[in-house]
């Protein structure tokens, strides 16, 4: 497959919706900006209403997977990314109190070759400044400092902490795991649950490190990404462009906030990271503030969109991850594309059209973000292992027989390893969030159309209607038949 050289600001999809719907996007993040722009693409008017007073006040370090570097990719994005990011050839697992090597996760270049992307490292401010220019080129409104305090679903109004109320045909909740949107779509208050998770985000100029002799073992091959696993905690750091180098450290602990707009003095948070490798405390303690992300437990959700089709969520909004992930913001960009590749095919304002293409994204959707949630849950527990837990012991021998495997070259593997290996990596960096939502028109979409078009032409008296048809066929897609479904 080969992808556009220069940035897509029209015709992305090679079609455009037939009627224009006018979308309110809550929440101005890397989700709701990649949703604008789809949105856009597709032929609808966008606004998004983004509470913070601008783009690049974020600090921290971002991981890119393939999964969403390939969507920039489809976005003419590349040379941006390739140039304010460092790619990832591997992932090395470390010690935290000697620094001694565990384990390590090589992509290797058989593999990427097949996904047709790679990881990347990069500030998150960098990311987010690329997906805003092509955004507002595309001819999206953003609205910085504007807060919203309350929607009302059924009018399809939401209200600003100025006062102003504005109305949209569609509002989209993009606004985090704690969703003024959400909990309106809802109707109640949720109920919560703070996870075991708290995270820590922050960046260090590379220039610093390099004033420290003992530290140039992180900058020796700048792309390899390090877990320092530890006793109820761990560090990861990366290279997140040529002139940053970023630290996420995890803790086994709850926290009480959850702000991406206040930092926090970073010493204490540090001192919980004392029985580390003396390089490793050298390197945290060169940050002095951080973004503290708190771990939110979300009750499950059966829809993600109102029963009127007047309001519908994305990323965090409707499935919100654990601190320490790479798929959060890969997640909202998914959900994203697929939103915008439905409404590129709307054909009028029926709502029963609207809802249909909403539980479509939803039935797309559902399953991939299920198990990624879970795989990455998974995966930082298996980081953060206590001391006197018996699955450490067995991951620390699961890391000896793996270091034994290095001795095989990748081309030399048994097939069935190499299967094994393929489908993990297929499962989470090969998605493709397009040919998803592509798939599911070419299944369900045109014969929906169909059967619309039929019952239009029905003249027999026989008192059905057109949205008797449409919703006799909504209803037969039951999503308890559905084996990804979370559905009791």
């Amino acid at each position: 497959m080969s992808f556009p050289t220069k940035p897509i600001l029209n015709d992305l999809f090679h079609r455009k919706a037939a009627v224009s719907l006018d979308f309110l996007i809550v929440g101005g993040s890397i989700g709701g900006l990649a949703c604008a722009y789809n949105l856009k693409q597709a032929g609808h008017n966008v606004r998004v209403l983004e509470r913070s007073s601008g783009p690049g006040n974020a600090i921290g370090g971002l991981r890119v997977p393939p999964n969403m570097t390939k969507l920039l990719l489809h976005w003419g994005l590349g040379d941006r990314l390739v140039k304010a990011g460092i790619r990832c050839p591997r992932i090395e697992m470390l010690d935290s109190e000697n620094g001694n090597f565990l384990s390590e996760l090589v992509f290797h270049e058989v593999v990427m070759k097949e996904l047709q992307a790679e990881n990347y490292g990069v500030t998150y401010a960098d990311i987010y400044g690329i997906i805003h220019d092509i955004t507002v080129a595309s001819g999206v409104q953003i609205e910085y400092n504007c807060e919203v305090v309350d929607v009302d679903v059924e009018e399809r109004e939401v209200r600003l902490a100025s006062g102003e109320i504005l109305k949209a045909d569609l509002i989209v909740g993009a606004d985090g795991a704690t969703s003024t949107v959400r909990e309106r779509m809802v109707g109640l208050q949720e109920n919560h649950k703070a996870g075991p998770f708290t995270g820590y985000t922050y960046t260090i100029p590379v220039s610093r490190m390099k004033e420290d002799p003992e530290l140039q073992v992180f900058l020796e091959e700048k792309g390899v990404w390090k877990v320092f696993m530890g006793n109820n905690t761990c560090a990861l750091t990366f290279m997140a462009g040529p002139d940053q180098y970023a630290i996420q450290l995890i803790m086994s602990e709850p926290s009480a906030s959850h702000s991406w707009s206040k930092p926090i003095d970073l010493a204490p948070v540090v001192a919980n990271f004392d029985d580390y490798d003396e390089r490793v405390k050298r390197l945290l303690r060169l940050g002095t503030q951080a973004v503290e992300t708190r771990h939110v437990i979300q009750e499950h959700l059966e829809d993600w969109f109102s029963d009127d089709g007047h309001v519908v969520l994305l990323g965090d909004a409707a499935h919100n991850l654990n601190p320490g992930t790479s798929h959060g913001s890969a997640l909202a960009m998914e959900d994203a594309a697929v939103l915008g590749s439905l409404f590129s095919r709307l054909r009028t304002r029926d709502p029963d059209e609207i809802l249909q293409l909403l539980a479509a994204y939803q039935e797309i959707r559902e399953g991939r973000c299920v198990e990624v949630t879970r795989t990455e849950y998974e995966t930082v527990a298996f980081s953060v292992l206590p001391k006197d837990n018996p699955m450490r012991v067995e991951r620390d021998a699961g890391f000896a027989a793996s270091r034994q495997m290095k001795v095989l070259d990748w081309e030399n593997l048994d097939d069935p390893f190499l299967q094994r290996i393929w489908e993990q990596f297929k499962c989470s960096f090969g998605y493709e969030a397009y040919d998803a939502a592509d798939d599911w028109w070419v299944d369900w979409g045109i014969m929906r159309e169909r059967m619309k078009a039929s019952s239009m032409a029905v003249s027999d008296g026989s008192g059905s209607s057109p949205k008797d048809m449409t919703f006799s066929f909504s209803q037969s897609l039951d999503p308890t038949l559905d084996p990804l479904s979370t559905s009791p």
